[in-house]
Formats: structure tokens, sequence, C-alpha cells
């Protein structure tokens, strides 16, 4: 054997993970230790050089590394380039005038539109830039909507998304960062000056999504489970309930809400057996491609379901090709390749959860299961569904915990009983409602069989993920969500691969000191934050929490301040809210629900002296 085949037989062996892992490492160590753009680029063009010349001499190890950090030095230089850089304040305006185009419908419901668009922006304070913005539209009727492709023409009141102050916010910078926004805004829809129509493609989407949901508002009578069928088909979460969202999020199961993988593998399971007829396995590729490809633009193209699709045609691309596929592998390369095309789509919620999950699945499941498999060594084809279905559910779990506890501040304790129940059900659900859709037009009557037991899976798993939130420690909210979800997942792994008994006894003693060590933190008692067009003063002390919400302008689209709320909700101890305009009011409204809430009604003369005497006490 030669040189050269020893070198591509080292290669040979999972090349996408490794290609991610030096990619992954080496942007990382340009995040940490920034590089100016010039040097960067000097260095990639000989990294490139380096690659060329390592490919004709055939010095394959060469070739490979110069290739992937070279990747790396292109992915920094293209992130750092759309990367935005806000000034630290949290209130800054500009009245401007924009046109553009709109890219992405995030949602749209009775009320509202979420969308985010692009185009030219003309002003004295920004000069003209172009830039992506994200639109809250209020609507005057349902009638009122936004077709992605669309041009609008607006004047428009811009400013900087807002910063994680308490642990309970929603992290608005890294959001809007994930799809390169540059600045929010909100206005109501008689307000935009004119609105093109769309394109002929994006025109065949809308129509068909609005088909699908008219379908749905025939046959489901419950307004539940009309949303969340939306969310499992067109992964449109705006109907769904703040109320079964809660309940969803503490049982661990919000992901079921979302276009996941688990639910782009079902549909490509289906599309699969449906085109069953087409005997060529490359047109049947091409068509089930396609076929996908429209599903996914149809719903938006969430990350998770960009990633998911991708894989299943790289599976049967393999498949087709009579080879073994590596699950790891073709992981590793579609994951790779959504990078490449957009880097900023790390900084997505739902990729970053999508991701961590699969990867834990693939790591930890078979240890798992082999782990659980020796309890009981003679067992039927039920025990074993039984400790597979723990194993990925475990495996998912400990992947995403620590993420979903950071950006949601919420840690399921339960979260592996109540998905070995809500997974089969809502996934049983799915297949009966893409039935129903496929035979809708044949008959209604038939259809709507598969619509009720849909509906009627729904509606049982809802039931039972209430029973499981209502258990007594069923869920860790608040700040330290975050710091208990990552002392389980790595205790977790770490008694998971203990070979003994000593050996785990000692483990778990480690565990428990780490764990009460870890967990013994106090806060600050007085906290000062800016909240948009109000500002926020928290006081605490062992018996009281005090909320002063004041109004700095008249906000013309008021709305209640969920972080500050959650934040609140929380608490253990007796809180005093004191507001003036109508983001206090609305938050302490809602507040009002919890009866450790206690509401004084101050003028706006009592409240400025209170704020400036515990300004001088934050300044001292």
């Amino acid at each position: 054997m030669t040189i050269a085949q020893k070198n591509e037989k080292s290669l040979s062996r999972l090349p996408a993970l490794k290609l991610l892992l030096i990619t992954g490492i080496c942007f990382i160590i340009l995040i940490l230790l920034p590089v100016p753009s010039l040097v960067l680029g000097i260095v990639t063009s000989f990294l490139i050089l380096t690659f060329t010349v390592a490919c004709f001499n055939k010095k394959y190890n060469i070739a490979y590394l110069s290739g992937a950090v070279s990747i790396s030095c292109l992915l920094y230089l293209n992130f750092i380039s759309n990367i935005i850089l806000w000034e630290n304040t949290d209130y800054e305006e500009h009245d401007v005038l924009f046109s553009g185009q709109v890219e992405k419908i995030l949602s749209s419901n009775d009320r509202l539109i979420r969308a985010v668009i692009s185009g030219e922006i003309n002003s004295q304070s920004l000069k003209k830039i172009h830039s992506r913005i994200l639109i809250s539209i209020f609507k005057s009727s349902a009638e009122d909507n936004l077709i992605a492709g669309q041009t609008i023409y607006s004047p428009l009141r811009l400013r900087v998304p807002q910063m994680k102050h308490l642990y309970s916010d929603f992290d608005s910078r890294q959001y809007n960062k994930s799809y390169q926004v540059n600045f929010i805004s909100k206005l109501h829809y008689r307000d935009l000056a004119s609105v093109s129509e769309a394109g002929y493609l994006n025109l065949k989407l809308y129509e068909s999504s609005e088909y699908i949901r008219s379908i749905i508002s025939k046959t489901y009578k419950s307004q539940e489970n009309r949303a969340i069928i939306s969310a499992l088909i067109l992964g449109d979460k705006s109907f769904i309930s703040s109320e079964i969202k809660h309940i969803f999020s503490i049982t661990g199961t919000s992901h079921l809400l979302a276009l996941s993988g688990l639910h782009i593998g079902i549909i490509s399971v289906l599309l699969f057996f449906l085109l069953s007829f087409i005997r060529n396995k490359w047109l049947k590729l091409i068509v089930f491609s396609i076929a996908l490809s429209f599903f996914v633009m149809m719903t938006g193209v969430p990350p998770s379901a960009l990633r998911a699709s991708s894989m299943a045609v790289l599976f049967m691309f393999i498949w087709n090709l009579q080879r073994e596929a590596n699950v790891l592998n073709i992981f590793s390369l579609v994951v790779l390749i959504m990078i490449i095309f957009n880097p900023n789509i790390i900084l997505a919620v739902s990729f970053q959860l999508s991701v961590s999950a699969v990867f834990s699945i693939i790591l930890l499941y078979k240890v798992m299961f082999v782990k659980l498999l020796i309890i009981k060594r003679d067992s039927g084809f039920i025990y074993r569904w039984l400790i597979a279905s723990i194993s990925i559910s475990l495996s998912a779990s400990l992947g995403v915990s620590a993420i979903g506890a950071y950006y949601f501040s919420v840690l399921p304790l339960l979260a592996l009983f109540s998905n070995i129940v809500a997974v089969p059900l809502i996934s049983l659900s799915l297949i009966w409602a893409i039935i129903g859709m496929f035979l809708f037009e044949v008959s209604e009557y038939i259809a709507d069989l598969f619509f009720s037991s849909s509906a009627f899976l729904i509606e049982i798993t809802i039931k039972v993920n209430e029973l499981i939130a209502n258990i007594p420690m069923a869920y860790v909210t608040g700040e330290k969500a975050m710091i208990t979800s990552i002392i389980i997942s790595a205790a977790f792994v770490y008694l998971l691969y203990s070979n003994n008994i000593k050996k785990l006894a000692f483990r778990f003693l480690v565990v428990i000191i780490v764990t009460i060590i870890s967990l013994n933190y106090e806060n600050a008692d007085v906290l000062r934050i800016t909240r948009g067009s109000h500002e926020i003063i928290l006081v605490e002390n062992d018996d009281y929490n005090y909320c002063l919400s004041i109004e700095k302008e008249v906000d013309e689209y008021p709305d209640y301040d969920g972080g500050l709320y959650k934040y609140l909700w929380g608490k253990d101890k007796k809180i005093y809210v004191f507001s003036t305009g109508f983001n206090g009011i609305n938050t302490a409204d809602n507040l009002l629900k919890n009866n450790k809430v206690m509401r004084i009604d101050l003028d706006r003369n009592d409240l400025n002296i209170i704020r400036e005497r515990l300004v001088t006490t934050l300044s001292n």
C-alpha cells in the first residue's frame, strides 16, 4: 500500500465529522482571538494555495487540514461582515423611510404579523443604508396580510433590539442576529404606504399553505386542536395559546409543537411510500427531493426542518448508490453545509436545539440502550421498544436541557415520562392528519375519520401533559434552571460510563457535593434596567420584592413585559408593583393573577421620587 493510499484510508472514516470539528475549533479560536480581516485574508489565500498544491501532489492529509482551516477562515470573515454591532444601549430610535422586500413571515395571526424585511433605509440619522428589519405589523382586520416576496414602502420608526438583563428575558439581540437583522420596528397595517404583489413561486407556496389551513379549519372543531395541527404540519405556532405553550414547555414536550426533525422524518417516510409507484430509483429521488423541498419552503424553512430534510435526501441518495450510510457523517456534512451557506444560523435557537438533540442521540443512544437492556436480558418486543424510547428521550433531553434552560428559564424534570407518552401520540396524530389531507378531496367522510382520530390523540396528549405539569417538583424555573440542567446532564453522562458499583457510588457522591456547592449562591439586591420605552428598578430584601415600572414616553403599541412577568412570577416572596404607562399597567395586570402580587397605584411624581432615591442608592 502506497503512502497516498494510506493517507486516503486514514481519512475514509467519518471525514465530514472531522472536517466539522476542525472547522468549528478554528472558528471558535478566531472568535476568541480576533484577527484583522486583511491578515486573515492573506492567510486564507495561502491556505487555499496549499490545499491546491497538496491535492495535486496527492498529499491528502495536508490538503484536508488546510482545506478545513481555510473554510473556518472564510466562515469567520463572512460572519463578522454580517454581524451587527449595536451601541451599548437598549433604546435608540430612528425615523426613516423604508423600501424593500418581505423575506420571511415569522408568524401571523388574527392580530399581528411578524416578518423579516430587507431593503433600503433612508433617514437623516442613518443616511441611506441597506438593512434587514424585524417588523411587527398590527392588523386592522383578519384580511390584512403579507406574503414573502412582496415589496413594501412605508415610513418606520426603528430601534435596536433589547439587551438581555434578566434570566427570564428573551435574548432579542441574539435572535435578531440569527436573521442578520439590524433593527426592529412596529406599525399598523393601515400605515403601509404601498404593498406590491409577490412572485409566482411565493404565491403558490402561500396558496398551498392557505389550502391546508382551510382544511384544518373545516375539520378540527376545537381551536386548540386546530392550532396544534397547524404547528405540526405548517410550523405555524401563532394560534397556540400561551397556556398550552407553557404546559408543553414545563413538561419538556415543546419540541412537539415545532416543525422538528421528528415531523420531517414522519413526512419523509409517508412521502417515500406514496412515491412507491415510481420504479426508477433516481427519478423517485428527484421527485422526493422536489416535493420535500416545496413542503419545507412552504413552512418558512425553519433550521430544524432544513436539517432533517437535507439528511433525508442524502440518506436516499446513498441508498440509491447501495452504500452503507453513516448517520454521524451525514449529520456532520449537513450541519457544515448549512453553516457555510449561512454562518449566522449558529445563533438561531432552533438550530442549536436541533443539532444538540440529534448529536446527543447519535452519541449516547447506543450506550444508554445497552446499559438499560442489561436489566432484563430475555426481553420481548414491547420491552425493547420501551427501552429504545427511554434511551432516545433521555439522550435528546441531555443534549438540549442546558440550552432550553438558558433561553426559556425552565428545566422539565419529568420530560422523560411525558415524552414517552406524548411522542407516539403526536406522531400518530400527525400521520392520521396527513392521510386525512390526501383523502379530503376523495371522500370528506373517510377523511373526517382520520381527522377525528388525530384530534382525539392531541386531546389525550394535552391531558397527559396537564397531569404531569401539576405533579409537585415536576420542573425547575428561574435563575437556577440553567445551573441545575448543566449539573444533571453532566452527572448523568458521568454516571452512565461507570463500569462497576464502586465507581458508580464514588461518582454519585461527587455529583451530590458539586450540586450543593453550585446551587448555593445569591443574587444582587437592587437592579436597574432600561426596558424600551420604560425603566425598571427591582429591589429585593428578606421579606419582599419591589418592582417599579416607569414609562419614559408614551408607547403607541403597548404590550406587557414578558421577561419581567416571568421573572417576578417565579419569586417566592410577596411582590409590590408600582407602575405608570400602558406597558407597566399591562404587566401589572397580568401579574395580579398571582396571589403573591400586590399592586399599588402612585402618580408619576411619587414614582420619580422613589426612583431618584433608588438610583442614588445604586450609585453609592
